[in-house]
C-alpha cells in the first residue's frame, strides 16, 4: 500500500499580506483602465486631434492590460510551482 503524505500548516498572516496586494494592484489597474475616460477631454487639449484618433490611447491602454493577464498567470504557475516548499506530482 502507498503511503500518503498529509502536508498541514498554518497560516501566519502571510496569506492576508498577499491577498491584500493583489487586490490592490487588481483595483488600480482596472480602475485606471476603466477611468481614463476622465482624462479624455484634457488628452483632446493636449494632443489637439479628432476624437477617433484621441480614443487610442484608451484603447491601447485596456488592451495591452488584458493581453497581458495570460502572460502573468503563467508567471504566478511557473514561480509557485518552481519555488514552493510542497513538491506537486
Amino acid at each position: 500500500m502507498a503511503s500518503r503524505h498529509v502536508y498541514s500548516y498554518k497560516d501566519s498572516g502571510y496569506s492576508w499580506l498577499v491577498c491584500a496586494a493583489a487586490f490592490t494592484s487588481t483595483f488600480l489597474t482596472v480602475g485606471f483602465s476603466h477611468a481614463i475616460g476622465i482624462y479624455f477631454v484634457a488628452f483632446l487639449e493636449v494632443f489637439e486631434e479628432t476624437a477617433g484618433v484621441t480614443s487610442w490611447i484608451s484603447s491601447l491602454n485596456f488592451g495591452i492590460t488584458c493581453m497581458t493577464g495570460k502572460k502573468n498567470i503563467l508567471f504566478i504557475y511557473i514561480l509557485l510551482h518552481g519555488f514552493s516548499h510542497f513538491k506537486y506530482k
